[in-house]
């Protein structure tokens, strides 16, 4: 457990590390004075709730790394003034919804990490803001091959393209999600993977459940 009081008067630091110390909560207070501060790492804790006003004491922030904690929701907007934020790390997580408010305001972030989390939906006006990214990772989500989806095709933000996946929600097939899904869509794309790339002509041998693990095996 983090005390309010437990930084008053770091007002000079830059870098905090409080990975791994089974950590359930953050909140605005725990971070009072810490105004310079622009590297935060908390990763490897058992964080489940954060709340907009987690992180709103910590406006120099370049970098914070939650990665492997408990989060399921993310409010709306919660990181609206982090303009200087370029490094938000979300991966190992229980998300499952990001929408069009999640990242508003992360105009300078440039790589995103929401691998390992229980993505059940990820549509474009979800990086509408973020002007700057160039890494973006929804590797091991279990994601609905929909039409709605196929936008990543063309994004070249996406990377990790052999472990980003989605399911046929009716024939319980997995797809590549840079790699066609045989949906009927009509959509005007230029896709950034072609139906004849190595990639594109393998059997994916990923299965991805809402659960806490993730499951690798051959088809």
């Amino acid at each position: 457990k983090l005390e309010r009081t437990m930084f008053i008067g770091a007002i000079h630091m830059k870098v905090l590390h409080l990975n791994d110390n089974e950590l359930q909560t953050v909140s605005r207070q725990t971070f009072l004075d810490l105004n310079e501060l622009e590297v935060l790492f908390l990763q490897n804790n058992r964080i489940a709730d954060i709340t907009k006003e987690s992180f709103t004491a910590l406006p120099a922030l370049v970098i914070l790394d939650l990665r492997n904690n408990s989060i399921e929701i993310m409010p709306d907007a919660m990181f609206e003034s982090h303009n200087r934020l370029e490094v938000l790390l979300l991966g190992g997580n229980a998300i499952r919804s990001i929408n069009q408010h999640t990242f508003n305001g992360l105009e300078s972030v440039r790589r995103l990490d929401l691998s390992r989390n229980w993505l059940l939906d990820f549509e474009q006006d979800a990086v509408e803001d973020l002007k700057s990214v160039e890494e973006i990772s929804v590797a091991f989500n279990p994601l609905p091959c929909t039409c709605d989806m196929m936008w990543m095709r063309e994004y070249e933000p996406v990377v990790d393209y052999d472990t980003s996946v989605c399911q046929d929600r009716d024939t319980d097939i997995w797809y590549y999600i840079m790699c066609n899904p045989a949906l009927n869509c009509n959509l005007s794309i230029t896709p950034i993977l072609q139906d004849d790339d190595p990639l594109c002509e393998q059997n994916v041998t990923i299965v991805v459940t809402t659960t806490t693990t993730t499951t690798t095996t051959t088809t």
